[in-house]
């Protein structure tokens, strides 16, 4: 008997956890796309609540419009099956369902959009509005800006490498950079620096990098091996 009330309760919650549903799938796909800061448990329920109204507030503006100009998918789930309608009196129909759904995978393509190339947000700080920026570190925020540039790794040995970054960590934690093409350069006893033939290099926090030189006015990685 404890069982069955307990079951019984838990089929009370399925309807708030599937109202909810749309939050946590827009909020799994910006996770996908975006590199973030890393978020605890609380700030992951807050943000779904936040998804959930934006889920809500656009789904309400899609099906009325939709309504109102008798769409192709309104006027198909009239005719072919009753269940398919934008119901509004009972809302976990097949229609309501799919539009939601939609509606989730859409803002979450969005919000991710606008996160990587903030289009919105840097207005914001030419205007004065904000400082602040969606990178999750200076680490990726300087490679992200400093995209195509060549840069120099100093290493705390005394080193020097010259190549591409093709690939890099996205936070200083790890401090891992895959150049490719990759030059050893070395200073002779003349002071002119020679390089070593091209190679490929990975490059993770136990090569104890010291600084990266980014150098300006070089050529993007495709054009210098073209």
């Amino acid at each position: 008997m404890d069982i069955f009330s307990q079951l019984t309760d838990f089929s009370k919650l399925i309807p708030i956890l599937v109202f909810l549903l749309p939050g946590f799938l827009t909020m799994g796909v910006i996770e996908v796309l975006v590199v973030s800061r890393p978020r605890d448990t609380l700030d992951k329920i807050v943000l779904a609540f936040v998804l959930t109204f934006l889920n809500l507030l656009l789904f309400s503006l899609v099906r009325w419009f939709c309504e109102k100009t008798g769409s192709l998918l309104y006027l198909a789930g009239a005719a072919v099956c009753s269940s398919w309608k934008f119901d509004h009196e009972h809302f976990y129909t097949v229609g309501n369902l799919m539009l939601m759904m939609i509606c989730a995978v859409g803002i979450g393509l969005a919000w991710s959009y606008e996160a990587t190339n903030e289009r919105i947000l840097e207005r914001l700080r030419l205007t004065n509005f904000t400082t602040r920026t969606h990178k999750p570190s200076t680490w990726r925020e300087t490679f992200v800006q400093k995209k195509g540039k060549w840069i120099v790794v100093h290493l705390k040995d005394g080193r020097r490498i010259y190549g591409f970054p093709l690939h890099y960590s996205d936070g200083p934690e790890e401090r891992a950079i895959h150049l490719e093409p990759a030059f050893w350069l070395t200073t002779e006893a003349d002071g002119t620096t020679t390089q070593s033939p091209p190679t490929t290099l990975l490059l993770d926090n136990n090569i104890e990098i010291r600084f990266i030189e980014f150098v300006e006015g070089e050529a993007t990685n495709e054009q210098s091996q073209g």
